[in-house]
C-alpha cells in the first residue's frame, strides 16, 4: 500500500487564517526594514518573508484551538523575525555568497547595515510579544539569542581546531541544538502557553516535542547539501565541508567506515573536505557504504522522540503536530535513503 504524500500546504489548511497574518505582517515589517535601513531601490526582497515558516506553524500547531489568534500571530511573527535576524548573521559569519537563490542582505546593502539591521530585528521581535505572556516569551527570546551567540562561539572553535571524534560530534550537536532546536522548543512551549486549557505541566511536553524535531530538522538539512552534490555528479563545493564543518554524514563516514582514531587522521580528512576535487569521490563512498541510511535512523530516532513526548496530551490538539513529524519522515526517506 502506497503511503500519501504529504505536502506542508495540506498540513497548514487548519492555520490557513493565522499564517496569512502572520505573512502580512512579515511583508510590513520588510518595509519597515527597507526604510530604516534606506535600502537602495533596486533591493526588492531581503526575504523577511521567505522560506516555510515552520517555527510560526509548530507554534500555532502548539497552541491549538484558541479564541483569538491575534497573540499567537503576534508570538508566531516574533519567532520568525528572530529566526531571520540569526540567518542575517549567519550569512555574514560565513560569508555566504547566496541565501534562497539571491544575495544576502549583506551583499544587497553593506556589511556594516546587514549587523545592524540583524540587531534591530531582534529588538522589535522583542517589542512585538503579545501581553498575555510577555514576560516569560521574553526570556525564551533572550535565552535563544544568548544560546545561538554560544553555538557560533562553538562553531568557531570547531573551525578553527582539531577535536577528538567523540568531543567533535558532542559539539556539532551541542551546535544543532543551540542554533536551530532551541527556536523551535521554544516556539512550541509559548504557543502552549496561549492555550489556557493546557497546564503549566504540560508545556515541558511541547517544548520537548519542539527539540526533538528541531534536531531532526537540522540533521536532514545538513543532509541535504551533500545529497544535491551527490546527484549533480560533479565536482561543487559543499559549504559546510568547505568552511571546515564535518556535519553528521562526515562524522558517521569518519566513525563507522573510515575508523578514524587520531587527530591526525580527522586532520587530514577535513583537509580532504575541503577539496572540491575530491567530493564527489568522497560522497559516491558514503553513498556506498550506507551512511545515509544511517543518518536517516538517527533522524527517525528524533522523531519518535518527539512524537513520544505528546503522549498523554489529548491527540486532536497534537495532530498536526504528529503529521509535521510525519512529512519530515517522509522528506528524509525520499531524499536520503534512496
Amino acid at each position: 500500500m502506497t503511503t500519501k504524500t504529504l505536502t506542508l500546504e495540506e498540513i497548514y489548511e487548519t492555520i490557513q487564517s493565522p499564517m496569512q497574518q502572520i505573512e502580512e505582517d512579515l511583508n510590513t515589517f520588510e518595509d519597515l526594514l527597507k526604510s530604516v535601513t534606506f535600502s537602495p531601490a533596486g533591493t526588492t526582497n531581503l526575504q523577511v518573508n521567505d522560506g516555510k515558516k515552520i517555527r510560526a506553524a509548530l507554534l500555532l500547531f502548539s497552541a491549538g484551538q484558541l479564541l483569538d489568534f491575534e497573540p499567537a500571530v503576534k508570538a508566531g511573527t516574533a519567532i520568525e523575525m528572530l529566526h531571520f535576524a540569526s540567518l542575517v548573521h549567519d550569512d555574514i559569519l560565513d560569508h555566504e555568497s547566496e541565501r534562497r537563490g539571491e544575495d544576502p542582505v549583506y551583499k544587497q546593502l553593506t556589511l556594516k547595515k546587514a549587523l545592524l539591521m540583524g540587531d534591530y530585528i531582534m529588538a522589535q521581535a522583542l517589542l512585538s510579544l503579545p501581553e498575555q505572556i510577555y514576560t516569560p516569551a521574553n526570556q525564551a527570546l533572550q535565552s535563544i539569542v544568548s544560546e545561538m551567540c554560544v553555538g557560533e562561539f562553538i562553531q568557531l572553535h570547531m573551525k578553527e581546531n582539531v577535536l577528538a571524534l567523540a568531543d567533535y560530534k558532542q559539539a556539532y550537536y551541542d551546535v544543532n541544538f543551540k542554533k536551530t532546536a532551541l527556536l523551535f522548543s521554544k516556539a512550541c512551549a509559548l504557543g502552549s502557553m496561549l492555550n489556557p486549557k493546557i497546564k503549566p505541566s504540560a508545556q515541558e511536553a511541547f517544548a520537548k516535542y519542539g527539540e526533538n524535531f528541531g534536531m531532526a530538522f537540522q540533521f536532514l538539512d545538513d543532509a541535504l547539501e551533500i545529497i544535491q552534490q551527490l546527484q549533480q555528479e560533479q565536482d561543487t563545493r559543499v559549504f559546510d565541508a568547505a568552511q571546515g564543518i564535518i556535519t553528521l554524514p562526515y562524522i558517521i563516514y569518519a566513525q563507522n567506515v573510515l575508523q578514524i582514531t587520531t587527530l591526525e587522521q580527522l586532520s587530514n580528512f577535513k583537509q580532504e573536505l575541503a577539496l572540491p576535487e575530491r567530493l564527489t569521490s568522497i560522497h559516491q563512498n558514503m553513498k556506498r557504504a550506507q551512511v545515509f541510511n544511517q543518518v536517516y535512523e538517527v533522524i527517525d530516532g528524533f522523531l519518535q522522540e518527539a512524537n513520544k513526548s505528546l503522549a498523554g496530551i489529548n491527540q486532536e490538539h497534537t495532530k498536526q503536530l504528529r503529521r509535521m513529524c510525519d512529512f519530515l519522515r517522509q522528506k528524509s526517506q525520499n531524499i536520503i535513503i534512496n
